[in-house]
Order: C-alpha cells, then sequence, then structure tokens
C-alpha cells in the first residue's frame, strides 16, 4: 500500500481527489453578483455539469437561454451545473451570467485551470462535461447534444 500511495503522490494524483475537487470548487464558485458560494454548497451533489461557455461566443449566447430554461426544470438534488467560463476575465463573465439569467454558479476563467477543470474541456465551446465527484468523465460533447442527455438524467 505504501508502494501505491508513493507512486500516486510522484503521478501528483491524490488519494483523496473526491473532496479534492469540492474543495476547489467550493472556495472558487461565484453567484452573479460575484459573492462566494456557501461552503458545504455541493455537499449533496454526485455529479458536476461543467457549461464551458463565454460571453463573446455567438452559438454559447443563443444555446445558454436553453440550458437556463432546463435547469430550472431540472432534479438538482444529485447534480451542481457550473459555468465553467472561457472569458478573459472574471469581469466578463459576471456581466454574461447577469445578461444571460444564469441561476447557476460561475467558475472565473482563471480558476477553470487552477481547479484543474480545465482537463474536461474541449476545444470548441459551447461544451459540457458531467463529472462524478471523484473526478471521472461520466459524459461530455458540444453542448446542444448533452441537453438531451441532460434532459433523460436530471429532469424531475
Amino acid at each position: 500500500m505504501k508502494y501505491i500511495m508513493s507512486i500516486l503522490l510522484v503521478l501528483g494524483l491524490s488519494v483523496n481527489a473526491a473532496s479534492d475537487l469540492k474543495g476547489k470548487l467550493e472556495s472558487k464558485l461565484v453567484d452573479t453578483s460575484g459573492k462566494k458560494v456557501k461552503k458545504d454548497y455541493l455537499k449533496s451533489k454526485k455529479m458536476y455539469v461543467f457549461y464551458f461557455s463565454a460571453s463573446w461566443c455567438g452559438p454559447c449566447k443563443a444555446f445558454t437561454p436553453q440550458l437556463n430554461k432546463w435547469y430550472k426544470s431540472a432534479n438538482k438534488e444529485a447534480f451542481e451545473l457550473i459555468l465553467a467560463s472561457a472569458d478573459r476575465d472574471k469581469s466578463s463573465m459576471l456581466k454574461y451570467m447577469k445578461k444571460s439569467k444564469m441561476t447557476f454558479p460561475g467558475l472565473p476563467p482563471k480558476d477553470v485551470k487552477s481547479t484543474g477543470v480545465v482537463k474536461f474541456a474541449a476545444r470548441g465551446i459551447p461544451f459540457i462535461a458531467v463529472v462524478d465527484a471523484s473526478g471521472k468523465v461520466v459524459k461530455k460533447g458540444d453542448a446542444y447534444n448533452m441537453l438531451t442527455y441532460l434532459k433523460s438524467t436530471f429532469s424531475k
């Protein structure tokens, strides 16, 4: 067991990745006013739905209202939708969140990288990645196709 833990440490992997991801996210997530979310905000969540998007992206701006509509009626007990911003700065992200009437938290651009969430992204946006609490990707793809999956998996 010591040998396995040593290998994990050398590779930079955490033995407790689930709590690491949750902790990293909770300390960085903000609401539309820019305030950090409450501690234990993600406590009961078993899945994170990362929405990679940006204020300057036309397809993102066209898709976001559809995502908002679904999110309002979704069964949110087991998951949390999180904007993983591809904007240049936090201010642009917050303006986008307000203008788009997002009711889910956002992860500012610099924190998408520092938390490791960037590893779930793709080259293009809008993009959605569903990740379990341990950090394992459950499903990912372009946002339009992923909305069908989200509706079948997390709707009431």
